[in-house]
């Protein structure tokens, strides 16, 4: 439990107290990321020294030289390695094309924060003002760094109603969804969910990430 400590909730905290964010489960069947044109130039280099029958005895300092000489090489120089990038790239797009699935329209969409829904009646509120957007987000930042706890409880209340109405209908939803699953596999015959089928769309919950920059 060194440097991690954990609150009453599920929320883990850091040594400073600070929520982290939890990584999501790696896909293994997902494609591969793109690779650079800095790791094709590395890569290169690595063949040519097996070629010469140097040996890399410091890996490290090995790819700080390769990363100093890519930094010096010319435009011109670089050139044949981000081609070879950017294929790379297109492919890892194909890829993810035919990877990634809809989402379900029928999931329940998750619930605004307290700052959100702030922001929302913020944004009402400079309607009419020369303003961008980014600059809102801004003003609207101060403006609720500098409320109190009272000010803010109207939107922390509202915010935890819709979190708890969230979780009935994404509770409700997830043994649809595994009951459909186990109704297919049974060859359409009706079944109920395991006690763990919250497990299965455990990264479901956080597909969102918008909200976690406020």
């Amino acid at each position: 439990m060194d440097g991690i400590v954990r609150n009453r909730g599920r929320t883990k905290l850091d040594a400073q107290g600070k929520p982290t964010r939890r990584r999501k489960k790696k896909d293994p069947m997902a494609p591969k990321r793109p690779t650079t044109a800095y790791f094709y130039y590395l890569a290169k280099m690595r063949e040519q020294f097996k070629q010469e029958g140097k040996h890399v005895s410091n890996v490290g300092a090995f790819t700080k030289e390769v990363s100093k000489q890519w930094r010096e090489l010319s435009a011109s120089e670089k050139k044949p390695f981000e081609a070879l990038s950017d294929d790379d790239r297109k492919r890892y797009d194909r890829e993810m094309n035919m990877y990634r699935k809809p989402k379900d329209p029928n999931q329940p969409k998750r619930p605004q924060s307290g700052y959100f829904l702030f922001l929302g009646d913020f944004r009402t509120k400079m309607k009419g003002k020369d303003l961008g957007h980014k600059a809102i987000i801004q003003e609207a930042g101060k403006a609720w760094n500098a409320m109190d706890a009272e000010a803010k409880r109207p939107y922390e209340e509202e915010a935890q109603k819709k979190r708890d109405e969230y979780e009935k209908t994404m509770t409700a939803y997830r043994k649809s969804k595994m009951a459909n699953r186990q109704g297919e596999a049974n060859g359409g015959a009706a079944a109920s969910p395991p006690e763990d089928a919250e497990d299965d769309f455990e990264e479901d919950d956080d597909d969102d990430d918008d909200e976690d920059d406020e």
